[in-house]
């Protein structure tokens, strides 16, 4: 195979990254020669580059920045996509805040504290095509933490799935949209979760579901810290590790409150991190609301190809409204149109995303 290839391209992260925005940009020629240039056809929806053996060009990613995990400072995505980014971000975190009001009350704290993460997931990084959800190759989303649809069902509905005038419908009678998702009811959901600790399990099964039937995509898994207090959670990483399931990307919400209280005092997860280490998981802890760190996080366990990734994501519960980040009363809550108008200018307040 070796033989085929003409060119070897060494680049760092934030090189490739930026040949990646331009394959993204449908409208420039460079992008046509990039595709070509990597073995694909031109016209073809390419979201994420798996490079073939037909390749022109093979392009070798140096070893990763080991300050990554140090809080290293890595400017991987442009600041026009990156402001694109922040900007759907603020929308989302706003219609979360419409939705608790369309259903007169909801998981908020963990909804809006995963506003980021949803969104580099569906605008940047997963595989999938809105107008055929069912498309057989598409990548997968679980949100184990299911009670954080508030969030998914908005996010949704903003990358096209259905009409974001359907919130308005949102755990209302006949609605398809309730406080858990419901695959066989909401377009574009992949798992029916609500049931903590069933998630990741279910990640397994579609990871070594792929690997058997020859199948490249890839299976997100996002989960709260409180959920890790499930057994099943540990099950499903030793399985993972065990079979080496790097089309598995585990991500913890890690914003330390849950509905009973803090993580610490509940069931104390310390030391979180060492505990996925050693059941064989390589680690990527980052600041969940850094848009930077989070396209560096996805892009290293999309590349992974040893060892299953945890994306250890510390948040902020309520991020983006000025009273309810840190407040465990706002894990569910409702709130009267003052407040919520309140709610909704906390989020414009920030400029430029959160």
């Amino acid at each position: 195979m070796i033989d085929s290839v003409r060119h070897i391209i060494i680049v760092d992260s934030r090189t490739l990254h930026l040949l990646l925005c331009a394959v993204g940009c449908k409208k420039t020629h460079f992008r046509d020669f990039l595709l070509w240039l990597c073995g694909f056809d031109p016209h073809h929806n390419i979201t994420r580059l798996t490079f073939p053996r037909t390749a022109h060009v093979w392009i070798l990613l140096k070893p990763y920045p080991q300050e990554f995990n140090k809080g290293g400072v890595i400017m991987s995505i442009a600041a026009t996509e990156k402001q694109r980014l922040a900007d759907l971000a603020k929308e989302l975190r706003l219609n979360i805040v419409d939705v608790m009001t369309y259903s007169g009350g909801a998981h908020i704290g963990g909804s809006l504290s995963i506003a980021e993460i949803l969104i580099m997931l569906y605008f940047r990084c997963l595989n999938i095509r809105p107008q055929e959800p069912d498309w057989e190759d598409r990548d997968r989303l679980i949100l184990s933490k299911g009670h954080a649809a508030a969030g998914l069902i908005p996010a949704l509905a903003m990358r096209g799935y259905f009409p974001l005038e359907q919130l308005k419908t949102f755990n209302h009678f006949g609605s398809p949209f309730a406080m858990h998702p419901d695959s066989r009811k909401v377009i574009g959901c992949d798992a029916s979760t609500g049931s903590l600790g069933h998630g990741l399990p279910m990640a397994v099964g579609l990871g070594l579901g792929a690997r058997t039937l020859k199948k490249s995509f890839k299976t997100v898994c996002i989960m709260g810290d409180g959920e890790c207090c499930e057994g099943s959670v540990w099950e499903a990483a030793m399985a993972l590790a065990h079979f080496k399931l790097t089309n598995v990307i585990t991500v913890v919400d890690r914003n330390r409150l849950m509905i009973d209280g803090g993580t610490e005092e509940v069931m104390a997860l310390e030391p979180f991190a060492e505990k996925w280490r050693s059941f064989g998981f390589e680690v990527l802890e980052v600041n969940g609301h850094d848009l930077d760190q989070l396209a560096d996080a996805f892009d290293r366990a999309w590349s992974a190809h040893d060892r299953p990734v945890l994306i250890l994501a510390n948040t902020v519960k309520g991020r983006g409204v000025d009273f309810m980040e840190g407040n465990v009363k706002w894990h569910y809550a409702s709130a009267d149109s003052s407040l919520a108008q309140k709610a909704r200018e906390s989020i414009g307040r920030q400029e430029g995303g959160i």
